[in-house]
């Protein structure tokens, strides 16, 4: 049996790093730096830090190539870094953008919130639609529930309930 020790990974999110990557991109161009901290910037500082995971998040821009992306995952590696995705909105073609990032980089975490309120029953029926894509490349997908649109528990466990059920 494995002890508690060995099942906890220190992580950072790139949302603890907001003023070195830019500021909050929802704040507007008057809170941006002028040469903020990249993707490879973070890497270095996770390492440095000490924890295990840096999850990278939406408030990061890192649209860059595969090649890039490629070697994104591979700099992570070698500094004993594990990389993890975080995006806003729970619709296929967000979906399908960071499966693909994560099959680059490496990554087996997608976190995900909703941008709107939907329906609890439009949320399953999205996540359904790339189950299969998850599971083939094991990858996890966590959901928040974002402050912004929040769910009740009740709702929550109904989303839960339906995709366990598949």
């Amino acid at each position: 049996m494995l002890s508690a020790s060995e099942l906890i990974e220190l992580g950072i999110s790139s949302y603890a790093c907001s003023s070195a990557v830019g500021g909050d991109f929802r704040l507007g161009d008057d809170f941006k730096l002028r040469r903020p901290s990249g993707v490879f910037d973070l890497i270095d500082k996770t390492a440095k830090l000490g924890p295990e995971v840096l999850q990278i998040c939406e408030n990061v821009s890192f649209q860059v190539t595969a090649q890039d992306y490629r070697r994104l995952g591979e700099v992570a590696e070698s500094k004993g870094v594990t990389l993890e995705l975080g995006t806003a909105g729970l619709g296929v073609p967000i979906i399908d953008k960071y499966v693909q990032i994560a099959e680059l980089t490496s990554s087996h975490l997608l976190r995900a919130y909703p941008t709107h309120k939907e329906p609890p029953d439009k949320i399953v029926k999205n996540i359904q639609g790339y189950l299969p894509v998850l599971q083939e490349r094991e990858l996890t997908l966590a959901i928040e529930d974002s402050s912004l649109y929040s769910y009740s528990c009740h709702q929550l466990a109904q989303i839960f309930g339906q995709l366990l059920i598949l």
